[in-house]
């Protein structure tokens, strides 16, 4: 009785099987050429994103410079509405005291005769 077959035994006949049928359908030299062409269309894809992937870069950079000039000047106006509106309450504080100064505390009121 013959024994089971292992792992390995299974294993070894399929890489035979399989050695035979690429023999048989491509020659070595041509697998090198097709292996060789997948690998240059593999690098060729990858030098393309990476050439993408660096422009999207350079843009998010440009992007994000531009939004830093942008809160610069808003925080530049902020600080300027600022310093106006102290400004228009320092004027309104003086413009009460100045009229509370003319108004006289005793009002007189002339009565009819």
């Amino acid at each position: 009785m013959a024994e089971p077959a292992t792992r390995q035994d299974i294993q070894n006949s399929v890489d035979r099987a399989k050695s035979a049928i690429l023999s048989n359908v491509l020659s070595r030299n041509d697998l090198q050429t097709f292996v060789g062409q997948i690998r240059g269309g593999i690098l060729q894809d990858l030098r393309n994103m990476h050439a993408e992937n660096q422009a999207i870069i350079r843009q998010s950079i440009s992007y994000r410079d531009q939004l830093l000039q942008r809160i610069a000047s808003l925080e530049r106006s902020v600080i300027t509405l600022q310093q106006q509106v102290g400004k228009v309450q320092n004027q309104h504080t003086q413009t009460t005291t100045t009229l509370n100064k003319m108004r006289p505390d005793n009002v007189l009121t002339f009565q009819r005769f």
